[in-house]
């Protein structure tokens, strides 16, 4: 009787398990490996904040088929400089895939973000003249950096 109500309940703890796999479950490729602040900044040979003012597509828009993956460039203004000289990084820019608007799929890549005019980024170079900002590198959006807690890593050094 007891093997029976043990054996149920690890059918059902398994159960669970491949439900809350498949509800969770990402693409290899969305996969990030976090890099703490303090080691990227280390690495950095340039950490500066920027403000993008003009977002451009590289290439022309006409050559692009369904999942092909393109780049948008970004011009900015440093606004603030933390460390080595930004007119060492002469181009940011993001990456994404295209989405033929004919087709009725639609694919994102995880770790992809869209930029747009206004907003700020910190960029962060290990000596890149390119710098791209994602979920997954080094250089990202503003809005989830501690500006304060660049500057007390920075300066410790």
């Amino acid at each position: 009787m007891r093997t029976q109500s043990a054996k149920r309940m690890r059918a059902a703890n398994r159960l669970l398990l491949a439900i809350a796999a498949t509800c969770f479950s990402l693409p290899a490729f969305a996969i990030c490996l976090a890099v703490p602040l303090e080691d990227e900044l280390k690495a950095a040979k340039t950490v500066f904040l920027a403000t993008i003012t003009e977002s451009k597509l590289a290439g022309p828009v006409s050559g692009l088929k369904d999942e092909d993956g393109y780049r948008i460039d970004h011009a900015f203004v440093v606004r603030k400089s933390f460390k080595g000289d930004p007119a060492s990084v002469k181009r940011v820019y993001t990456t994404s895939l295209y989405n033929d608007p004919v087709r009725n799929t639609a694919v994102h890549m995880a770790e992809q973000i869209h930029l747009f005019p206004g907003e700020s980024v910190l960029v962060i170079s290990a000596g890149e003249d390119a710098v791209q900002v994602s979920l997954c590198g080094p250089a990202k959006r503003r809005d989830g950096v501690d500006l304060d807690r660049v500057r007390a890593l920075l300066s410790t050094k």
